[in-house]
This record gives C-alpha cells, sequence and structure tokens, in this order.
C-alpha cells in the first residue's frame, strides 16, 4: 500500500481477471486509503459474506490486492488530494446510498462493475472489460431515486447532458445520492 501523510487520502481502482470469462471480463474493486489503513470495498456475487456487508455491498471481504482466482489484482487508476476527498466520502456513504447492494446480476448487471461506476461517475469510465459498468444510466437512476421520493426520502432532479465539460465541477460532484439532503442532483453523459 502507498506511503502517505497522516491527512491525505487515496483512492486506487483495481481490476482482475474473472475466473473462466478472464479473456472477456474482469471485476473491478475500490481501495480507499488512509493513515495506516486501506478499506477494500466491492459487490460480489454473495450477499452477507462478512461482517460490513450491505447485502452484496462488502468492506475488506478480501485483501486490498487480492485478485478473484484468476491471478493477480492490479492497480488501474489513483487518485489524490480533492477527487479521492470526493471519491473516499461517496464509497463510505454506499451502504446506504447505492441503490443496488442487495441485487446482483452477472449480466447486465446490477455487479460489481455497476458499483464502481456508480462510485466513479464522470471521473473514469471502465473499460469494454467492465460488464455491467453501464447499467447504471440515467433511466434506471431516475426510476431508483423517484422511488425513493415517494417514501418520502429525496427529492432527485436528472440532468442529462452531452458534455460535461460545460458542467460545473461543483455540481458534477453532487451528483450522489444523498439521503440526508433534500435534494439530489445527478448528472449524467
Amino acid at each position: 500500500m502507498p506511503v502517505q501523510s497522516e491527512s491525505e487520502t487515496i483512492v486506487d481502482l483495481w481490476s482482475a481477471r474473472i475466473p473462466g470469462l478472464g479473456r472477456f471480463a474482469e471485476h473491478h474493486w475500490l481501495v480507499v486509503c488512509r493513515q495506516s489503513t486501506a478499506d477494500r470495498w466491492e459487490v460480489w456475487q454473495t450477499a452477507s459474506e462478512c461482517e460490513t456487508s450491505w447485502g452484496h455491498l462488502h468492506r475488506n471481504l478480501l485483501r486490498p490486492s487480492s485478485g478473484v482466482g484468476n491471478g493477480p489484482g492490479r492497480i488501474i487508476e489513483r487518485w489524490t488530494g480533492d477527487d479521492a476527498v470526493y471519491l473516499a466520502s461517496r464509497i463510505e456513504a454506499s451502504p446506504t446510498a447505492y441503490p443496488w447492494h442487495h441485487r446482483y446480476r452477472v449480466f447486465p448487471g446490477p455487479n460489481s462493475n455497476t458499483y464502481v461506476q456508480w462510485v466513479l461517475g464522470p471521473l473514469y469510465t471502465l473499460g469494454w472489460r467492465g460488464f455491467g459498468r453501464r447499467y447504471a444510466n440515467s433511466i434506471r437512476l431516475a426510476k431508483t431515486w423517484a422511488n425513493h421520493d415517494m417514501h418520502g426520502r429525496t427529492v432527485c432532479a436528472v440532468i442529462e447532458v452531452d458534455d460535461l465539460s460545460s458542467v460545473p465541477r461543483d455540481v458534477q460532484r453532487s451528483s450522489t445520492l444523498n439521503t440526508s439532503a433534500d435534494l439530489s442532483i445527478a448528472v449524467i453523459q
């Protein structure tokens, strides 16, 4: 794990080939590094596998760098600074904010890649081997958030744009589902 100052936050995107499907599919997960800790966050096909599981969403089910049975894991991308702090807060809020933690389907999703792409939003797009990455599209998110609204949890606005560069960064960052807020904005490209 990386060496860092006490206050620095690092978020790493990891990937490993899936047994039997390694030529075509990869499993992605995120690791949040702070001070002397590294927490691995991922969606797994089996629910409630460890003490820190929320349905199919798990924290520290496996060691941060462990592969998934078809070779070692590898770091794909690393975020530091403001982007890492933003991603870490989104990841750590996901037990209550991620809309599909009690549901898993290999294809078309929701699966591990759906979760990772949901967390990353516009900061990074998983490659073609990340089957399920497109499951969290604007239509599904709008339906999910509308359901939350029907139960009095949040009011949601989904805005679809062609080019995220035209959207101010602070608005892009507000694209999380925050159940303690009165308004949630999703900016979808």
